[in-house]
């Protein structure tokens, strides 16, 4: 952990989600997909990503502090967070990427 601590992940957790992961595929003919929350900060991916077929957004973040906002506020700001997260995500990983609003 970044206080220096020991987290409580195994060494080995990579290696061993590889192995299920792959028996999966071995079983399971379809699409993978990796589905992780999005409420306005960083992305960090698994570094197993590599072994999905998708990623799936829920996405959530705040589009304003405002509950009157514009529409044109509101666009503004989803376009923020698409061209600074999404984009990027998409770019660096080369996979499908979906996103599932999240709102109540």
């Amino acid at each position: 952990m970044s206080n220096g601590l020991p987290s409580g992940v195994p060494s080995d957790a990579e290696t061993r989600w590889r192995e299920i992961i792959n028996e999966v595929k071995n079983h399971y003919q379809g699409s993978l997909v990796w589905e992780m929350p999005f409420e306005g900060s960083s992305i960090e991916l698994p570094t197993f990503i590599d072994l999905f077929n998708e990623i799936q957004i829920d996405w959530s973040p705040p589009l304003s502090q405002n509950s009157s906002a514009s529409d044109f506020e509101l666009y503004t700001q989803s376009s923020i967070y698409l061209d600074q997260f999404i984009l990027p995500l998409k770019q660096t990983t080369g996979l499908l990427v979906t996103i599932a609003a999240a709102y109540p």
